[in-house]
């Protein structure tokens, strides 16, 4: 379920002058390397930046999230007010969706088989753990098999372009104002697939798995480090009646962390599709603490490797499980 995944960092930052992770501040722009300390920029004028953005009428709101182009590049941006004046921290946005080879998937077919049909799809993982650059490659892979359909996103902020005429592409604070009324929109659209960068709140989660409910094909991405991690915090955010239709609404959950291993950046996944035989399982469990055994016992049924697995094999291998993310 690994590979290696060089491949990632040299197309997100094709040019070595790029720098993934670029500060800005008052006194100049710089990156940060672990090796190598601080870098200056001098490619990027931090007060013309500032004053592009519009920082003196920001006062009232001394943070904000956003896309910019700079150099050509996109960038997603937070920019924000500190004791020493306005910062902003910007990350370079990719440029070119990879496929699920490229990102170091072995079973493809596993994978797509938890996003085909009618539903709610999670994908789930830390920060910077690449759950969206695979959900945009799944997007991809089913635009590319003719099972996509009209699709509208609902991003914040719009981390990956997608230039076919089917997709629509909307940006919470630019386009829309929240993603719970993106996904009302959305559903006005008629659309097969709706896309929804992050469920973040209640609201966002009660939406998305009434999207599914009604007939569409709902893919979000969510913060939790495990397929049992993603449920336990959709039921958090749900009320009772919101966890009964998630469980029926419910049809895969991927989970995935990023490590070194074999001087290489690795991809460790674990999917699996919400059967009947997993719906009953979490109908019975949904009211009290999730059944790990159990859950990890449906892996075994339908030949998926779950996390635990692959971290058990790289311990009796002879890694450190302190330093196992997963």
């Amino acid at each position: 379920m690994y590979k290696m995944i060089n491949m990632i960092k040299k197309d997100n930052n094709p040019n070595p002058k790029k720098h993934t992770n670029i500060y800005l501040t008052t006194n100049g722009s710089f990156a940060f390397d672990v090796k190598k300390g601080r870098l200056d920029l001098p490619d990027f004028n931090q007060k013309e930046l500032f004053k592009k953005w519009g920082i003196e009428s920001s006062k009232s709101n001394k943070s904000q999230d956003f896309t910019s182009v700079i150099n050509n590049d996109r960038y997603r941006v937070h920019l924000f007010h500190g004791y020493h004046g306005w910062s902003a921290a910007l990350r370079l946005m990719p440029d070119k969706i990879l496929d699920l080879i490229q990102l170091g998937i072995k079973d493809i077919e596993q994978v797509i088989s938890i996003a085909c049909g009618t539903g709610l799809t999670l994908f789930c993982g830390a920060i910077g753990s690449g759950k969206s650059t695979t959900m945009n490659s799944v997007i991809s892979h089913l635009l590319k098999i003719g099972d996509l359909g009209v699709t509208v996103t609902i991003e914040d902020p719009i981390e990956y372009l997608h230039t076919q005429d089917i997709i629509f592409q909307r940006e919470v604070g630019k386009d829309i104002n929240s993603f719970s009324a993106g996904l009302v929109d959305a559903m006005r659209v008629n659309p097969q697939t709706i896309v929804i960068g992050e469920i973040r709140d209640s609201e966002t989660a009660l939406r998305a798995v009434q999207a599914g409910a009604n007939g569409h094909r709902v893919l979000a991405t969510i913060h939790a480090d495990s397929i049992a991690g993603a449920i336990t915090r959709m039921w958090s955010l749900l009320d009772d009646q919101g966890d009964e239709q998630l469980i029926y609404v419910l049809q895969g959950i991927m989970a995935q962390h990023l490590m070194p291993y074999n001087q290489a950046q690795n991809i460790f996944y674990e999917t699996l599709k919400i059967n009947d035989t997993v719906r009953n399982l979490l109908s019975q469990i949904k009211n009290d603490k999730l059944n790990i055994n159990a859950l990890n016992q449906q892996f075994y049924q339908q030949q998926r490797t779950s996390l635990k697995e692959q971290k058990d094999k790289l311990i009796n291998q002879g890694m450190d499980k302190n330093k196992i993310k997963f």
